[in-house]
């Protein structure tokens, strides 16, 4: 059973620390105790409810099921507070993960020595997502959460109503910084703000664009600017660019700007 779980929990892994930013170490411990509850206890127990209900006794199965079930959630509450039940990682860009994927399938899937070829390819793959970094530009599909890289910190704008939701999600990207949330226009007075070194502006529509827009790299709104601050190499991150294109992330190298 504990190899079971680490062949799967293992090819899981890297994919479910790509989509959450997060590896949980101590899944093995975990299914070592609440796989046989499951498989001996909360499932027949749940069958012979069903079976039992026609006649009015369910209650007999469901109390059992409902023991089984505690008893999983304690297994998990116990490991959740084991130290580092949770370790946070970066983002990491998609190609590797993909380059894990393919060399834990040659790993299984191969036989003899041919097999070991997908170990670099692995180890490729484990380094290449431990050098993934948070974007330095973060905009919601809504446009009304803005994240900027600020120096040593990131700071977050609220537009319009807060989005809770996403700004939870966005936490584990930004888990090894200082996040600075706040609303926009407590922040940025007449509806402008500049951030990392002016390379990032922030206007609150096109009316705040009249000041010009400098030399500012990127530029990024909550409202459509309707062609304001266009200009050969900045990139305008508008409500109708992300309305186009969904969330973006930009990350700056050296002095250039790439999505």
């Amino acid at each position: 059973m504990a190899f079971t779980s680490l062949l799967a929990g293992g090819a899981s892994m890297p994919f479910a620390a790509y989509q959450f930013q997060q590896v949980q170490p101590y899944y093995i411990l975990a299914n070592l105790v609440a796989v046989p509850l499951t498989a001996l206890i909360v499932l027949p127990a749940g069958i012979v409810a069903l079976l039992l209900m026609p006649l009015h006794l369910e209650a007999l199965a469901l109390a059992p099921m409902g023991w089984g079930i505690a008893a999983i959630l304690a297994v998990a509450r116990f490991v959740g507070t084991l130290p580092h039940a949770l370790i946070v990682i970066g983002p990491s860009p998609g190609w590797p993960v993909a380059l894990l994927g393919f060399g834990m399938a040659l790993l299984g899937l191969l036989r003899g020595r041919a097999r070991l070829s997908g170990a670099p390819l692995v180890l490729i793959g484990i380094a290449g997502m431990m050098m993934g970094r948070a974007p330095d530009v973060l905009v919601a599909p809504t446009a009304s959460l803005i994240a900027v890289r600020d120096g040593a910190a990131v700071r977050v704008l609220i537009s319009r109503r807060p989005d809770n939701y996403t700004l939870a999600q966005w936490r584990p990207v930004f888990a090894h910084d200082r996040v600075l949330v706040a609303r926009a226009a407590d922040v940025c007075a007449g509806g402008r703000c500049r951030f990392d070194r002016g390379r990032v502006l922030y206007l609150a529509g096109p009316a705040a664009a009249q000041g010009g827009c400098g030399g500012a790299r990127v530029v990024v709104s909550p409202e459509p600017l309707r062609g304001a601050c266009r200009g050969r190499g900045r990139v305008v991150i508008d409500r109708f660019s992300v309305w186009r294109d969904g969330a973006i992330a930009l990350r700056f190298r050296g002095g250039v700007c790439g999505g």
